[in-house]
């Protein structure tokens, strides 16, 4: 059952996906695994709160620390997609901590770990927090990218993640209370870090892991480009046409040099008809878009 829901999934099949997995649900109601893939698929397709008791119930019902650890992942993230912050920072630390644990300090997962964490530090206005983690991110997957001799999931993402954080200048929040998303996200654009600074913690990177400073260039080169992998079907970016393969250089009149800086962009971007520029086969498209998520998968 789980492969035929993985299967329709790949097909972007939501409802007949979520249907199998319900019925391996009422199967199996005790077994945190259909549990946390109905839970996960469910946060998924953004019925959060019908999602909120399976993935709760995964986490009571692993036993094995690894399967715990995998449950907490996911209720933390439903949690920040409900903006539930201080519900989901403690389950992402314990599922930092038990992926350590099993898989040691360096291993790809822990990375992964750290991004997430890193990410909710800095939705929650912590940057001082969260720059080491995240760069402990980056260091991790160059470390094992250079080792493996070939760039490993995730590399470019958190690099990109990286380069928003610090182009966020560290504030003090107002308050105790958590500030918004929406509100952190205005602050960080009128304040910058000193454009120096940010070259200089990005150029030690790859030297830190045993880069020369040529083959760290190389792979940033690699990653200005922001490259469309695959098109959602019946989004926005299939009814403007983008194909996977095609390059996109710039929204809303910004150059887009990272993955992150385009989905930063458009959530920030509320404004009608923006253009979108794309380079395919050498010729350059400016295109119109609207507000909102684009619908690509991106390399």
């Amino acid at each position: 059952m789980f492969l035929e829901a993985e299967l329709r999934q790949t097909r972007y099949e939501w409802e007949p996906a979520l249907a199998t997995l319900q019925e391996a649900a009422e199967i199996a109601p005790h077994w945190w695994e259909t549990r946390w893939r109905l839970g996960s698929l469910l946060r998924k397709s953004a019925h959060y709160a019908e999602a909120l008791p399976h993935l709760q119930a995964a986490v009571a019902l692993a036993e094995k620390e690894v399967d715990k650890a995998n449950a907490m992942n996911s209720l933390a993230l439903l949690y920040m997609q409900q903006g539930h912050w201080a519900e989901a920072e403690p389950l992402y630390r314990q599922a930092q901590a038990i992926c350590e644990k099993i898989h040691g300090p360096e291993h790809p997962y822990v990375a992964t770990d750290l991004n997430n964490l890193a990410q909710l530090l800095q939705d929650t206005n912590r940057l001082a927090e969260a720059e080491p983690l995240e760069r402990r991110a980056v260091l991790i997957l160059l470390k094992s990218t250079r080792a493996a001799g070939h760039e490993l999931p995730n590399l470019r993402m958190f690099y990109g993640n990286y380069q928003t954080l610090l182009a966020a200048q560290p504030l003090k929040p107002a308050s105790d209370n958590i500030p918004p998303r929406d509100v952190i996200a205005s602050l960080r654009a009128a304040q910058k870090l000193n454009p120096q600074t940010i070259a200089q913690r990005l150029a030690s990177l790859g030297p830190e892991v045993g880069y020369t400073p040529e083959e760290w260039a190389a792979l940033q080169a690699g990653w200005a480009q922001v490259r469309v992998a695959g098109v959602v079907p019946g989004s926005q970016a299939e009814g403007l046409g983008l194909q996977p393969g095609d390059v996109i250089t710039h929204y809303a009149g910004v150059k887009i040099t990272s993955n992150a800086r385009l989905v930063e962009l458009t959530g920030l971007t509320k404004t009608p008809a923006i253009p979108l520029t794309i380079l395919r086969a050498g010729q350059e498209t400016t295109l119109t878009a609207q507000p909102g998520k684009l619908g690509v998968r991106l390399e």
